[in-house]
């Protein structure tokens, strides 16, 4: 079964950048590195310097020692807590508390982490060229690899590229089901939905968001009941982790600011340069991505259109900000790392705009961004 982004180039009804016929600068030095290995290899290679680099060298900062704190509990005590209070990142911290019984340390307390930033990167890149095609793939797994709240993550002992890393398969999965529904790929689908609320609450809204994306599938029917029975699974394997979410609240989100335009707006912002970047370079690093991604739009924009690639990320990223935003406006919610799920989709977006320009555009574009996250 061809690929979504094979698919728009045979039909010629998509919109979305990067899926159009080959132009001949696809023969340009640029290309050369659009394919593979080098397409992989070089964002792979790039985060990992970045994450591994003094990975060690700080102390732990409180969330990571109440991960640490957590994981040496024994397991029993562990799982009456998981299954009482702190059900987010559950299974994170049963995973670390395996880890720490191997060694000790900062370094070693934040190793997992870091290869889970690591493998996520060439998993973007299966997305982006299943949408949209390798040179747009290349640079979203490229913007990924430097993208600060990302690399902040990975060099946290903490479950959020777990959860990253999670979303990305779960996405991975979804668009190969999409595109053929065999048994195999409902099971993949299936399972690797399932890991995301037990990695973080979040993920469930990114399955929401998933599912908003095809309402935008009009080229081709869809067998809506098999999605149905998945969705219906997925929904009672999430069943109770909602569960403790609803009922075991014990104020565990008591500390998180009361919800302003101004925090909603910084929150987004710190999604292109995470939370350390000072407020001038994180503006101006906004702006560069929103501008990216109003060229990957502009020939929806133009036709009143989205078409299906351009949907999904869309989706991915713009349903959980809306959903919890609107929550926030009873229960705050809006803590920037909770939205480090949405970072791939930001990243698809942006480099399916880049893709979109002329080569030597592309090429500054690519650069300055790269250079701004650095």
């Amino acid at each position: 079964m061809t690929s979504t982004a094979e698919l728009q180039r045979r039909t010629g009804r998509g919109d979305a950048p990067g899926t159009g016929p080959v132009e001949p600068a696809a023969r340009s030095p640029w290309s050369r590195l659009a394919g593979p290995p080098w397409a992989v290899l070089l964002p792979t290679l790039a985060v990992a310097a970045l994450v591994l680099v003094g990975i060690g060298s700080k102390s732990l900062w409180s969330d990571e020692a109440f991960s640490l704190a957590n994981a040496r509990m024994g397991l029993g005590d562990l799982w009456d807590l998981v299954a009482r209070r702190e059900a987010n990142q559950g299974l994170y911290l049963v995973f670390l508390h395996g880890w720490t019984a191997l060694a000790d340390g900062e370094g070693w307390l934040r190793l997992p982490s870091a290869l889970l930033a690591i493998a996520t990167v060439p998993m973007l890149y299966l997305v982006g060229r299943r949408l949209f095609g390798p040179v747009a793939a290349t640079l979203a797994a490229t913007l990924l690899a430097v993208n600060g709240m990302f690399v902040e993550q990975a060099q946290t002992a903490r479950g959020y590229t777990l959860t990253i890393f999670a979303v990305v398969l779960a996405s991975w999965c979804f668009l190969r089901f999409v595109d053929d529904q065999t048994p195999g790929r409902f099971v993949a689908w299936v399972a690797a939905s399932l890991l995301l609320p037990y990695c973080h609450f979040f993920g469930l809204l990114v399955l929401v968001g998933h599912a908003a994306s095809l309402l935008f599938l009009r080229d081709r029917p869809l067998p809506w009941r098999r999605f149905l029975l998945g969705g219906a699974l997925i929904g009672l394997g999430s069943l109770p982790i909602v569960f403790v979410a609803l009922l075991k609240d014990e104020g565990q989100l008591d500390w998180v600011p009361k919800t302003t335009p101004t925090r909603l707006l910084g929150t987004i912002a710190s999604l292109g340069s995470g939370q350390r970047a000072p407020v001038v370079l994180a503006a101006v690093l906004a702006l560069g991505i929103a501008a990216a991604c109003l060229v990957a739009l502009a020939p929806a924009l133009r036709r009143r259109r989205l078409s299906w690639p351009l949907a999904f990320p869309v989706c991915w990223f713009a349903v959980p900000i809306v959903t919890a935003s609107v929550v926030s406006l009873a229960r705050p919610v809006l803590v920037p790392r909770y939205f480090s799920v949405t970072v791939p989709a930001l990243a698809l977006l942006v480099g399916a705009g880049l893709a979109a320009l002329a080569p030597r555009r592309r090429a500054v574009g690519a650069a300055a961004l790269v250079a701004l996250s650095l």
